[in-house]
């Protein structure tokens, strides 16, 4: 009979060669004493050499079948540990056993979820977590849902809620009956675990739209910290078609006026979701007009660049006046989300043309992108006739060079519409400064019209 005691006792722990060599031959002894030899490996598992780690992970794996609960019920008690991306070889070796065998190790794992050692929960929900891609079908959420309610270890209420989330995400169905009672568990959170499940919930939210009830997301608007506020008001953008009028209504009268600028701007980018399923957009124009002047520039962007996108929105709702301010405001952004919106004063555009016609030659390479768009917009909408000479008169010498290619760049896309008479007068203004300047874009754009 193999002595295998003796084998083991002569093991150089600090020879990584023996080492490596004693265990792939206790490997091929397994069957003769499992339990010692499991013993010995479990002692091994948590030296720092991969290439052994790795060896004793295959050698479980091959001998799993014989002795399933022997190695499941001494694997899961050693405390692991996770790299900042892989997971640890006590995870990592019973996720590929749990591969070979899902259908019985699942239900084990998710016994162990009321086990009081840490490192036993721990285990048991890396270990699902790694499985739940390819065998979400025998993985049952009540279990994971009492952890979160009852579990005072936040790394496992971690892990919880990412299996959850990723059920959620890849099949909606088994997490649907199972949302309300999430979202209490969650709501009673502290802060620290609230804000990961916040985090969660906003990814189902993103896949999953449906299953998420919205009546149940408005109550984390009273949360007194802002990040869970703007989380729930960006989750709100996701699933409020499902409730529209009242999703609608919250944001505006409680997101809109929230003390945290980052709440204000998320409610502003969610309305931009929602509004196309409700039919009187006027209330939400008002009050989306009402934070043109919001002291945070971001929120000034988002609505800017919202209102812009909204068809129905019109110069009467806007005084031009009001615009102003954000046209010059020192943030790039805001004013290139205020050249978006000038096409809604076409009917204006010879009493206002000066004070946006500066935008042509501002210093950020978007913001004049943008303000050619909308003057092109203008444009196709009203005709070219009624700004031409402002044009031409700024494509003359005294215009800034910047402003100059600006107006080119409008010319080549409207004028080669126009008729013959239009495309000679500007094609003659367009040969003088070409010459002058011999600014590629000026002179491609005087070609470009010769050709048309």
């Amino acid at each position: 009979m193999l002595d295998i005691d003796n084998i083991i006792n002569k093991i150089d722990p600090n020879n990584f060669e023996i080492l490596y060599s004693v265990t792939s031959l206790l490997g091929k002894l397994w069957k003769h004493n499992p339990q010692k030899i499991l013993e010995t490996f479990l002692i091994f598992i948590k030296f720092e050499n991969n290439p052994l780690k790795e060896k004793i992970l295959e050698i479980l794996i091959e001998n799993y079948n014989s002795t399933p609960d022997l190695i499941i019920q001494n694997l899961i008690k050693i405390p692991d540990v996770s790299k900042y991306i892989t997971k640890g070889i006590i995870s990592q070796t019973l996720i590929e056993i749990g591969k070979r065998d899902p259908k019985y190790i699942i239900p084990i794992l998710l016994n162990y979820l009321i086990n009081e050692n840490d490192d036993i929960r721990l285990n048991a929900l890396n270990s699902i977590d790694g499985l739940i891609e390819e065998f979400i079908d025998y993985v049952d959420v009540k279990p994971i849902l009492i952890l979160l309610q009852k579990d005072k270890n936040k790394q496992a209420k971690k892990i919880a809620s990412n299996i959850l989330s990723k059920m959620a995400q890849k099949d909606s169905s088994l997490m649907k009956p199972f949302m309300s009672e999430f979202l209490q568990i969650i709501i009673k959170q502290e802060l620290s675990t609230k804000i990961v499940f916040s985090k969660s919930l906003l990814e189902i939210a993103k896949e999953s739209p449906d299953i998420i009830p919205v009546q149940e997301i408005l109550n984390f608007l009273n949360d007194q910290d802002s990040f869970i506020r703007e989380t729930s008001v960006k989750i709100l953008g996701f699933i409020g078609y499902n409730l529209p009028l009242s999703t609608v209504d919250i944001l505006i009268n409680r997101a809109l006026t929230d003390d945290e600028w980052i709440v204000r701007d998320a409610a502003v980018s969610s309305l931009g979701k929602i509004i196309n399923h409700v039919e009187d957009k006027e209330k939400i124009i008002e009050k989306l007009i009402s934070l043109l002047n919001d002291e945070q520039n971001w929120v000034r962007r988002s609505v800017l660049n919202m209102l812009s996108n909204i068809r129905e929105v019109k110069d009467s709702h806007i005084p031009f006046d009001n615009l102003i301010n954000n046209l010059k405001s020192t943030d790039s952004k805001v004013r290139e989300a205020s050249a978006g919106l000038i096409h809604i004063y076409s009917n204006q555009i010879e009493q206002i043309f000066d004070e946006i016609a500066i935008l042509l030659e501002d210093e950020t390479k978007e913001v004049r992108t943008r303000s050619i768009n909308s003057f092109v917009e203008i444009i196709q909408k009203i005709g070219i006739n009624k700004i031409l000479n402002k044009l031409l008169q700024n494509l003359s010498g005294e215009g800034s060079l910047e402003m100059q290619r600006s107006i080119s760049l409008i010319l080549s896309r409207t004028v080669k519409y126009e008729d013959e008479k239009i495309k000679k007068r500007v094609i003659s203004l367009l040969k003088i400064r070409c010459e002058m300047s011999q600014d590629p874009i000026i002179c491609a754009t005087l070609q470009q019209l010769k050709e048309s």
